[in-house]
């Protein structure tokens, strides 16, 4: 696995959300799993095969969260949480 370059500004954290989360794509939805999150940004396992754009809703439990594709590596995905 290639190293990857820190860009974090804030330390990241193990979830304090839980339960499943998903990726909303219009009609249908990619399940996911959140690995950390900062108030700035989330890292979340994707599957290999799923197409995510660079911007998509994140939806944990009632929650929505806008987000932005920095980073994707293999099943891992960075994001930026957008207001």
């Amino acid at each position: 696995m290639k190293s990857m370059v820190e860009r974090r500004t804030e330390q990241r954290e193990a979830p304090a959300l839980r339960g499943p989360a998903v990726i909303l794509l219009g009609q249908n939805c990619v399940e996911v799993s959140i690995v950390n999150a900062s108030r700035a940004g989330i890292m979340i396992k994707v599957p290999a095969t799923a197409a995510i754009p660079d911007s998509f809703t994140l939806g944990i439990g009632e929650h929505l969260q806008a987000c932005e594709r920095i980073w994707r590596q293999g099943k891992l995905l960075g994001a930026r949480l957008l207001a």
